[in-house]
């Protein structure tokens, strides 16, 4: 993901706008062409969105025990 995104989007047929940005769908046809990768959409958009959330809380409250206690309720 970082290798297309980063360092070579034109090899994935991608084209990243002023900010670095790209379309999540286009991006997920581009590794389904290159990869065969077949996330579906909203899976992923769940995905991305648990993970910020859990990026926000680490970074507001502090890193072990938040963690532990994400951890332990998704257990």
């Amino acid at each position: 993901m970082f290798h297309c995104l980063r360092h070579n989007p034109g090899k994935y047929g991608l084209k990243l706008d002023e900010y670095g940005f790209v379309d999540l769908q286009d991006f997920l046809d581009a590794m389904n062409r290159m990869h065969h990768f077949q996330p579906k959409l909203r899976s992923l958009q769940m995905l991305l969105l648990e993970f910020f959330v859990l990026v926000f809380v680490v970074l507001t409250y502090g890193g072990t025990v938040v963690l532990q206690n994400v951890n332990q309720a998704l257990q």
